[in-house]
């Protein structure tokens, strides 16, 4: 009897062939596949990250501005376009606008909700698009703003080879000045001989039914391309056949359609449902990633926005229950929505 540890012994029969066989070679999938999955982050991480993010974000903004010396320079116009006369709008385009020719272009014109705006604006600042045009509308709210020391109109054209933007904070709900504004964005659109128009906005639905529903992620669409159209289908989306749409997605729709000057630009029309009683960022989500995946120009990280989704639901929740904790100490009855 030996000690120590013992040995297993197999027993081979006596002149057979004995060949001891390598082991198999794993494929790259099956490497792949065996790999432990991520750990997914929790919803308490998810919130210190962001507010990590978020002060790191102050912080950096905090010393640009200290480091900024105020200055701002005038661009230089290259092209100045009235339309109208009663309700009249003003196309103002800027040196570097002809580097826009024959690129998409996203619409994002606000109307009665946030999708849209959080859209073409998250496009914009990922590309890092400059300013390229300007619409200056005549009788309008007297507004302008001020971007990275630049002043400006409130509606403005951002754009380069890749990708053009229309843009406003705020929405424009006079017919007339609506109608013009149009006739100076096709304008735009034939001269710089656009390749596609997208029209992207949000479809308010009521909360409870948009956590109910089961294809609250499957956006709308309308379109004169195949190619889009095919790919929508092909993703799970669902073809508008029937609907009113007020506000300026409507709008600029039927004018796009009917226009005589645009007739070789491809349009697109794509609505998310978003929820009609409080400021979700989920809609645009979905609408940026759709246009991302199809649009073959540039691929962008929507991570970013991803974290402003969750982000702003929370936010929104905060002052929910805040709100509701003050009028059960008074008495009164809570609201349950921010906006109708």
């Amino acid at each position: 009897m030996s000690s120590g540890t013992s040995e297993a012994i197999i027993a081979v029969p006596s002149g057979a062939d004995t060949q001891i066989a390598a082991p198999e070679s794993k494929s790259d999938s099956e490497k792949e596949a065996a790999k432990p999955s991520p750990r997914k982050e929790t919803k308490s991480e998810l919130l210190k990250r962001l507010e990590e993010k978020r002060k790191q974000k102050k912080a950096e903004f905090e010393e640009q501005q200290k480091s900024s010396p105020g200055l701002f320079t005038r661009p230089q116009v290259v092209h100045r376009e009235t339309f109208g006369e009663a309700r009249k709008v003003t196309l103002i385009e800027f040196s570097g606008a002809n580097e826009c020719d024959g690129a998409p272009f996203i619409c994002g014109m606000p109307s009665n909700n946030m999708t849209c705006l959080l859209a073409a604006g998250f496009f914009a600042k990922q590309l890092d698009l400059p300013t390229i045009a300007a619409i200056r509308v005549h009788g309008a709210t007297p507004e302008g703003i001020v971007k990275d020391n630049q002043p400006g109109l409130q509606i403005r054209i951002f754009g380069n080879s890749s990708l053009v933007i229309l843009y406003s904070e705020t929405p424009l709900k006079n017919g007339g000045l609506v109608y013009n504004l149009n006739r100076a964005l096709l304008s735009f659109c034939a001269r710089h001989r656009i390749s596609h128009l997208y029209i992207v906005d949000g479809v308010p639905t009521d909360t409870q039914k948009l956590k109910e529903s089961k294809d609250a992620e499957q956006l709308r669409f309308l379109t004169t391309s195949n190619a889009f159209s095919d790919f929508m289908k092909k993703n799970g989306h669902i073809a508008i056949m029937n609907a009113f749409m007020p506000g300026y997605a409507g709008q600029i729709l039927a004018d796009a359609t009917l226009a005589d000057d645009v007739r070789g630009m491809d349009i697109s029309c794509v609505l998310a449902k978003t929820d009609a009683r409080m400021p979700s960022a989920n809609s645009a989500v979905l609408v940026v990633r759709a246009l991302n995946s199809f649009l073959d120009s540039f691929d962008i990280d929507i991570s970013d926005l991803e974290d402003s989704a969750v982000e702003m639901e929370t936010t929104v929740n905060e002052v929910l229950a805040e709100a509701q904790s003050k009028m059960a100490a008074q008495n009164r009855p809570a609201p349950n929505h921010m906006y109708m």
